[in-house]
């Protein structure tokens, strides 16, 4: 009979209700319930019981997996209960730690005693207790590669031999995770998140008690928040002086507007623009009014008028009630977008308002006194930050000082730096693309004359709606950019759009990028060295060089997605096909890939991964092995398909007509195994999803643009009287 070390899991709460009191035996019967707590009020006490009781839980359920022992693990409680090893998790005032600790940091001391473990876990706040928890999994060897159990990595050792280790752990992303904005997340994707100690989701995820027990910060808006709060279409909610059928509604605050025509569309309300054209924005001499809250494209237009305060106020006035009460009362931070890449209002006072960027943060300060307001007369008990864009039309840094009492703390601009090149790094200075981004950043966070003064969230685009899910692999990326992002100033890092399925490579992605996120100083071959043995075995060499290369072959389909297959789906010539500054079909620029090259290296890729399969693996790694080579044939598929989209309008154009008919017929058939995958770029929510492989290449007419263009050419050769038609 095996002989197993025994753990018991104690609970001594310093501040606050001893909760061990009220547990004998089993966690799961003295827990509070996650729907039970109100996660939004100033009492701790049922947040602290529900988050700690989980992190005895997840400790015992692995602890028993690591040693086999499924039945002899209790809580007592007190700590002279157990006669050998124990586990103490503590939460504790921040003196009595010398303040070394935030609300996400813990001290993790783990002592050998005769044989015996004395593990005590400390910290000032339930999701310190938490990361601790799994910090010291982890240093079991617990690891979680991916969702679900097929991404659990769990050793069997014997625990005598697990050496001493007292160590102090604080975030340095104060913010980890990805921006996504529907519910489609689920138990096992919320799970993996904590476990890896991230912490940024969306508040569109139903299951909002499981992520506040988590620690998980719930993050809402983004575009969408002026269809909501002043979409043109939206009925007017105030009872207006010069229209008949809103009697109920509340007297309304603002001035009659000189502009005010009534009910123009005659359907017997009156909207917001109807009541106040003035409050759109003006572009080329016209007022636009917002798309409302259930129309379409609501996230593109032309942004409010900003300088006029009757708009302003109503916005302000709507985003705090929802914030109190509304769709939006679980989130803690608010991605405070305007329109995307909008057109902004031209009037004459938006003009002497400065810049884009002066004006969007002149309404972001507004929004942020507006939520002080509430939180200071008790409609809100929670704090709130406000990410504001750095992105496309107001990418550039303030031209003018902002207010004395501008809150940086809560006011935090968010580096979106859209179409990036991933073939060199952010800092890299060969690269013309990132130069600029590299500047702009700099300009924001670093110059010494900035406007900006505060801290920065880094947007990065690892799986952009463009890319689809292609298997984009960013480990060398990561490896530099991260650290160097903290190094400017960044204390915020997320990426869109984590898929929820199909990982494959992506689990390296996201792995990697929670370890650098927590810690910029990670030893990241380190990292590397522990992923691949763990998770692929005896195959581990073969995937690193797999992954590498992987690495290289899709570095460069940025501009394949962006410009080159936009050219292709409108039937435009060689000199728009592959103009980039960085990819050329078949010649590389400026050290970037060309389209052949990368096709070249993904056919090193396929023979390793089948390499690979060829072993006789486990069942668990041939299965991780087929998911990867899974998604890298959707990726292998896409870049085939435009190398002989290029092949057949380059044969077209050279009046190669056999060579063209040819080639078309294999790009035809590949078009149609594309069409069939529905699975493979539909990882990600249905807004930025396309329906099939063939979609996602953003030129899925080409094969009719091309069937036509050689039909054009065959007719205008036969009319010259060329004998070379077919």
């Amino acid at each position: 009979m095996k002989k197993f070390l025994f753990f018991y899991l104690y609970f001594f709460i310093v501040e606050g209700q001893c909760f061990s009191q009220n547990i004998v035996t089993n966690l799961r019967e003295s827990q509070v319930k996650q729907e039970d707590v109100n996660w939004n009020d100033n009492d701790f006490r049922d947040d602290d019981n529900c988050t700690i009781n989980f992190a005895a839980g997840e400790l015992q359920h692995y602890l028993r997996l690591v040693t086999g022992d499924y039945e002899s693990w209790i809580i007592c409680k007190k700590e002279n209960e157990s006669s050998g090893s124990v586990v103490i998790l503590k939460k504790v005032l921040p003196s009595e730690i010398d303040n070394r600790l935030g609300k996400q940091g813990y001290v993790l001391n783990v002592k050998n005693i005769g044989g015996a473990l004395r593990v005590e876990i400390k910290a000032v706040n339930r999701i310190g207790i938490l990361y601790g928890a799994y910090d010291f999994l982890d240093y079991l060897g617990v690891r979680w590669f991916a969702p679900g159990e097929s991404g659990e990595i769990v050793p069997h050792i014997d625990l005598k031999t697990i050496p001493a280790i007292n160590k102090v752990e604080n975030p340095d992303y104060i913010l980890r995770g990805f921006h996504a904005f529907e519910d489609r997340g689920g138990t096992d994707l919320i799970l993996w998140m904590a476990r890896n100690r991230l912490n940024y989701w969306t508040s569109e995820e139903s299951n909002k008690p499981l992520l506040h027990k988590l620690g998980i910060q719930l993050v809402g808006g983004e575009h969408i928040l002026q269809s909501w709060y002043l979409g043109g279409s939206n009925q007017y909610p105030y009872n207006h002086p010069k229209f008949d059928g809103d009697n109920n509604l509340p007297a309304d605050p603002y001035p009659v507007s000189s502009f005010f025509k009534g009910d123009e569309n005659k359907d017997h309300k009156l909207s917001y623009f109807e009541a106040h054209p003035e409050w759109y924005g003006l572009y080329k001499g016209k007022r636009v009014p917002i798309k409302g809250d259930n129309e379409k494209n609501r996230r593109f237009g032309v942004n409010f008028c900003t300088t006029n305060h009757d708009a302003l106020t109503e916005f302000c006035k709507n985003a705090v009630k929802d914030l109190e009460t509304g769709r939006l009362k679980d989130a803690s931070i608010i991605n405070a977008w305007l329109l995307d890449n909008a057109e902004w209002c031209e009037c004459d006072r938006c003009k002497k308002a400065g810049t884009c960027t002066d004006r969007y943060l002149n309404f972001i300060y507004a929004y942020d006194k507006a939520i002080k307001t509430a939180q200071k007369e008790g409609k809100i008990n929670r704090p709130i930050k406000l990410l504001m864009l750095t992105y496309l039309d107001v990418l550039e840094p303030p031209s003018k000082p902002l207010p004395a009492d501008f809150d940086y703390n809560t006011c935090i601009a968010t580096f979106y730096p859209i179409e990036r090149c991933y073939v060199h790094n952010m800092a890299d200075k060969n690269c013309d693309i990132n130069n600029r981004y590299n500047k702009i950043l700099k300009d924001w966070i670093v110059a010494p004359n900035r406007n900006y003064k505060g801290s920065v969230c880094i947007g990065e685009y690892y799986n952009v709606s463009r890319y689809s899910c292609l298997p984009i692999c960013f480990m060398n990326t990561m490896k530099t950019d991260i650290p160097y992002y903290y190094k400017l100033g960044a204390r915020y890092f997320q990426y869109m759009h984590v898929p929820t399925k199909n990982w494959g490579n992506k689990a390296l992605t996201n792995w990697q990028m929670a370890r650098q996120t927590w810690n910029v100083d990670v030893d990241v071959e380190a990292l590397w060295q522990d992923y691949f043995p763990k998770r692929y075995g005896s195959v581990s060499d073969i995937m690193r060089s797999f992954y590498e290369k992987l690495e290289t072959m899709m570095s460069n389909v940025t501009w394949l997605k962006y410009q080159t297959a936009v050219s292709m789906r409108d039937g435009l010539g060689a000199d728009k096909r592959f103009v980039h500054s960085h990819l050329g079909y078949n010649k590389s620029v400026d050290g970037a890939p060309c389209l052949l090259d990368m096709r070249k290296t993904g056919y090193k890729c396929r023979k390793l991964i089948d390499k690979a399969l060829r072993q006789n693996l486990s069942e668990p790694v041939r299965k991780r092995i087929v998911e990867d080579e899974r998604m890298f044939s959707y990726g292998e598929k896409t870049l085939e398909f435009y190398d002989l989209a290029e092949q057949t309008f380059r044969a077209i154009e050279a009046n190669k007509l056999k060579k063209a008919k040819t080639v078309l017929k294999y790009l035809e058939t590949l078009a149609n195994i594309m069409e069939k995958d529905t699975d493979s770029p539909s990882s990600v929510g249905p807004l930025t999803t396309e329906k099939n492989a063939l979609e996602a290449t953003f030129a899925p007419n080409v094969v009719d643009v091309l069937t036509n263009k050689l039909a054009e050419k065959k007719n205008k050769l036969k009319t010259k009287g060329s004998t070379n038609v077919f």
